[in-house]
């Protein structure tokens, strides 16, 4: 071998590997799940005409393990005559024109049907993804949700594996809702004490941080 080159017979990395978050995993009781609810101030509801991203970040005073979300699901107490300026938000006015079956030139102040003309079993079709990334903008998991909800309720929302966070790191929880409807919107609580644990919201970058008032719970084990 020329003496340029490299003699090291270090085994490659399997880009899978958790390093020694599996047997830190270990020491979490994770027969028991909680929830780290945020205390809301309920604002307007907001209106999804197609697809809508939220997102917030966060950090924990311990090592835990994040298990999923808890969301609510759409409202049925809508405004009667939502007031959509076809100028400022065209997209939104021809969503809601469509769903009302008014052609697009109907574009004006409209509004979706009202949900209680599509309730009498109480359910409809939620559909959504979510995913938790770290600082670096890596995804640790993420799941597609989709299943019959009750209106005015919360979904708790499981990701595809548990992920195991670290005290004062950074990690962000993403979500899109793909379900045209309304949503209730709030401002929440920044910092919340748990179980012995506390959590603080919407650190870091402030773009990291949208509707986070649509992300109401974290499901965690410590």
């Amino acid at each position: 071998m020329p003496e340029q080159m490299s003699r090291a017979a270090e085994r490659r990395k399997d880009p899978c590997d958790t390093g020694g978050a599996v047997s830190l995993m270990e020491d979490v009781d994770m027969s028991v799940k909680y929830f780290c609810k945020r205390a809301m101030m309920q604002e307007p509801h907001c209106l999804n005409t197609s697809i809508l991203d939220c997102s917030v970040t966060f950090t924990v005073d311990r090592d835990m393990c994040i298990h999923g979300i808890e969301v609510p699901s759409q409202v049925t107490d809508v405004p009667e005559t939502p007031q959509l300026d076809a100028s400022l938000a065209p997209a939104a006015a021809v969503a809601a024109a469509a769903a009302a079956g008014l052609p697009p030139a109907a574009a004006a102040p409209s509004s979706p049907p009202h949900p209680s003309g599509n309730n009498s079993n109480g359910e409809y079709n939620e559909l959504l993804y979510a995913h938790l990334l770290d600082a670096d903008g890596n995804r640790l998991t993420y799941t597609h949700f989709t299943a019959k909800v009750a209106w005015n309720s919360m979904i708790d929302i499981t990701f595809n594996r548990t992920v195991y966070v670290k005290q004062g790191k950074v990690y962000r929880i993403g979500m899109v809702l793909n379900k045209v409807g309304w949503y209730p919107m709030g401002v929440c609580t920044r910092r919340v004490k748990c179980e012995g644990c506390f959590f603080t919201f919407c650190v870091g970058q402030p773009n990291d941080t949208l509707r986070d008032g649509l992300i109401r719970s974290i499901i965690f084990s410590k």
